[in-house]
């Protein structure tokens, strides 16, 4: 409970100038404590007015003072980082001669795209990759081509990238199209995604390159899976079929086995090594078998 001369003290710092407060302390009588204790009151006072010469309701300029400054969160550098991840290729690692980064300027499908290079457009051919054809002349759009296309886009559009030629490879095919694997970062190939992620099959056109035996591996994997154009409710592999028709069942006695017939009587050969294993090669269009896939320069003659 305040005595008289701390209720004093309250009730004359609310209402009158500290000078007053200060002499009608130290007259009053109930002042006890002496001297030392007014004194401490007048300083306490003085320093009250001190912090309160700015008005209480002014704003303050300064922004509030933080152990850390805050980071706004960037804006992502293209739409391919708005996607979910796609995981590191399993044991590869973007070599040093790897040229770039260039920007992909047109994702023209799931295997083909255009890069700027010192301002010139380069299209790109992905080696070791095949996916449905979704813009050929003359077929129809294959079943999961749209959505190999649409995966690309979502990796792709607007990246910039590395590319790495393959010395087992010509550095050009018969269109002009530059032969490359297309590196995302440090440890992820696109390539090997598509194939891994089940949008595209593993596609050898004449002889082995760098990384078919990973690429292979990736796709045992995704079909093991049923991942994309594997699915039972897709294309259940066959990716020659038109976008929309109903895939053929899978059945185990079938499984693993090339080439593999469909209910329609078509054959699939992933590959023109297949092919080749089949003694099929080589195939002509219209024959079972063919598809524009393994025929690189579209004359109608596949696996020559």
């Amino acid at each position: 409970m305040p005595n008289g001369f701390d209720r004093l003290a309250y009730k004359s710092s609310a209402k009158r100038p500290d000078d007053k407060i200060v002499t009608e302390l130290l007259a009053h009588p109930w002042n006890r404590y002496g001297r030392n204790r007014v004194c401490a009151v007048a300083m306490f006072l003085a320093l009250g007015a001190g912090c309160s010469s700015s008005p209480s309701h002014q704003p303050s300029s300064a922004p509030p003072a933080t152990s850390q400054p805050i980071a706004s969160s960037p804006a992502p550098s293209n739409r391919a980082t708005m996607v979910a991840p796609v995981g590191a290729s399993s044991g590869l690692t973007r070599p040093s001669d790897a040229l770039g980064p260039y920007r992909i300027t047109d994702v023209v499908d799931g295997d083909t795209d255009r890069v700027s290079i010192g301002g010139r457009s380069v299209k790109l051919r992905l080696i070791g990759i095949d996916t449905p054809e979704t813009k050929h002349p003359s077929k129809p759009v294959q079943c999961f081509g749209p959505q190999a296309s649409a995966r690309a886009e979502q990796l792709l559009a607007g990246r910039s990238v590395w590319i790495q030629y393959d010395a087992s490879q010509n550095r050009r095919d018969l269109y002009g199209r530059d032969l490359v694997y297309v590196w995302l970062d440090a440890h992820t190939m696109f390539n090997e995604v598509m194939v891994r992620t089940g949008y595209a099959h593993e596609y050898t056109y004449d002889q082995p390159y760098r990384y078919q035996s990973q690429f292979r591996a990736a796709e045992v994997k995704a079909k093991a899976a049923r991942l994309g154009l594997w699915s039972r409710q897709t294309c259940a592999g066959n990716t020659e079929q038109a976008a929309g028709s109903a895939p053929a069942p899978a059945t185990s006695s079938s499984a693993g086995r090339l080439p593999v017939p469909t209910a329609s009587g078509q054959v699939y050969y992933s590959s023109c090594g297949r092919v080749r294993a089949a003694g099929k090669a080589p195939l002509l269009e219209g024959q079972p078998g063919y598809r524009s896939g393994l025929d690189a320069d579209h004359n109608g003659v596949a696996c020559q």
